[in-house]
């Protein structure tokens, strides 16, 4: 099982969430496209700033080349964005 990140990023100077899903994966992290801001994929844990605040993260299973993610449940106790 891996982890996979909430797909909404939140600065402390901004409330509106911003997609996630539009930054670039590397060594493990995303990055916000509007903030730069970076996340590490596997605790959701802010690594550069702006953000403060973690994001969601889910628990991820590969079975016969389909990825499950289960969106019921966070792994690091962050309610979804």
């Amino acid at each position: 099982m891996t982890a996979t990140t909430s797909t909404r990023c939140r600065t402390s100077a901004r409330t509106l969430p911003y997609r996630l899903s539009e930054g670039e994966v590397a060594d493990c992290t995303i990055e916000c496209w509007l903030h730069g801001s970076t996340f590490d994929l596997r605790t959701g844990k802010p690594t550069t700033f702006p953000a403060t605040e973690p994001v969601a993260t889910f628990p991820v299973e590969v079975r016969d080349g389909d990825v499950y993610v289960d969106v019921e449940t966070t792994l690091n106790g962050v309610t979804p964005a």
